[in-house]
């Protein structure tokens, strides 16, 4: 947003928080963290690569919506609600994959896996 007075000015490279070196680090080690579960069932591990790989699209995602908004300094009407809904769904359609194949994947550890990379960015603020 830029307003005339300088009221309230928002670059891109100051509101939106991006993964650097150190979270990629962060978020890697985590990954082999979690998948050293793989040991006691293949399931944890099918279910944290099915969670990392769907992270990593929702993180993609998100920053190429939010780039997008803060270069242009507008969108459509239901812009915000249809991107919202779309990673929803893509949240909605792994865990219910790992529910409906219990016997292949772990939806915990699935979820677990969607959640790295914003583990990733929080620890990356504390250290």
């Amino acid at each position: 947003m830029h307003l005339k007075n300088n009221a309230l000015f928002i670059r891109k490279n100051d509101t939106l928080k991006k993964m650097n070196k150190k979270s990629w680090i962060i978020f890697g080690i985590l990954a082999i963290l979690c998948a050293l579960s793989g040991f006691y069932h293949y399931r944890f591990l099918v279910g944290l690569g099915l969670g990392i790989l769907v992270g990593l699209l929702l993180y993609y995602r998100n920053t190429t919506y939010w780039n997008d908004y803060l270069d242009n300094q507008e969108t459509g009407k239901y812009a915000y609600t249809g991107h919202f809904i779309i990673n929803y769904l893509l949240m909605a359609i792994a865990l219910v994959l790992c529910a409906k194949f219990t016997q292949h994947m772990n939806i915990f550890m699935c979820a677990i896996g969607m959640s790295l990379v914003k583990l990733s960015l929080i620890i990356n603020e504390y250290i």
